[in-house]
């Protein structure tokens, strides 16, 4: 009898450590410009305005994903790609478990931190329609002399939510004694059938300022793939006219076009 009893609990032993080395074998993965599936992650931290996705090594499809806290962070299987996506929800920290078909699980903590997108200012430049001439030079003038930014100039947001947070505008790296803040809020909207834009609302001196980024045209000697390594160049134009066509009521847009490097939108 005790024989039996000894052997039985060798047995139960032995599952449990076989069972054990399968969920080992079985982990997530940080999927990056550069990732290394062989190297497991227990933990993942991303910003509150982007997302992030995690491999999977070692088990067998389907899976299944859920999340401590879908109020800090949502998952979603993508079967066909072997990853899992993550969208974060609001600051906070939660897990993730992932589930194979065999019963085998991963488990990570997730984080979601503040975002921080900046955008350095290279040139600036004004588009003026509904004036010509002399009127028009005139106007040019008078929006490039009120730019809040000038070149090596730029503005720091730091996203609270995915739709709002402060803004720091820098006038220059040689003038730090006007340094602006203020809160923002951002909508994205689409603008045309393949174009979404992300718009900034924010006040400071008591004007109301509308804000959205842009990508110029590429010219033929860019090159995409250099492009995509560093800062993104874009434009980050402010509509100006209501501001000014009280003083010109014959103009119809008056926008001013920061040309410039951003970390992100």
């Amino acid at each position: 009898m005790k024989t039996r009893l000894l052997f039985l609990l060798l047995f139960i032993g032995l599952g449990l450590v076989s069972c054990d080395n399968d969920d080992e074998r079985f982990f997530l993965y940080e999927i990056d410009d550069i990732y290394f599936p062989d190297q497991p992650i227990s933990d993942i931290v991303m910003e509150i305005t982007d997302g992030a996705a995690v491999g999977m090594t070692g088990g067998v499809a389907p899976y299944t994903v859920e999340t401590g806290d879908e109020e800090i962070a949502k998952a979603k299987i993508q079967e066909e790609y072997g990853y899992v996506m993550i969208a974060p929800v609001r600051l906070g920290t939660t897990f993730l478990v992932v589930k194979d078909a065999n019963g085998l699980t991963a488990k990570i903590d997730v984080k979601i931190i503040k975002g921080t997108k900046s955008f350095t200012t290279k040139k600036v430049s004004v588009k003026v329609e509904g004036l010509e001439g002399d009127e028009k030079v005139d106007l040019e003038n008078q929006v490039i002399a009120s730019s809040d930014m000038h070149v090596t100039g730029g503005i720091k947001f730091i996203y609270d939510t995915k739709d709002s947070g402060t803004l720091t505008v820098i006038p220059s790296k040689d003038d730090i004694s006007n340094i602006i803040t203020a809160s923002f809020t951002r909508e994205i909207r689409q603008t045309d059938e393949k174009t979404f834009t992300s718009f900034i609302y924010v006040n400071y001196n008591d004007i109301d300022h509308v804000l959205y980024f842009t990508s110029p045209e590429k010219t033929p000697s860019e090159d995409d793939a250099t492009r995509a390594l560093g800062p993104l160049y874009c434009w980050l134009v402010e509509d100006v006219t209501k501001i000014y066509n009280k003083t010109y009521p014959n103009v119809t847009s008056v926008k001013r076009i920061y040309e410039g490097q951003s970390s992100r939108y």
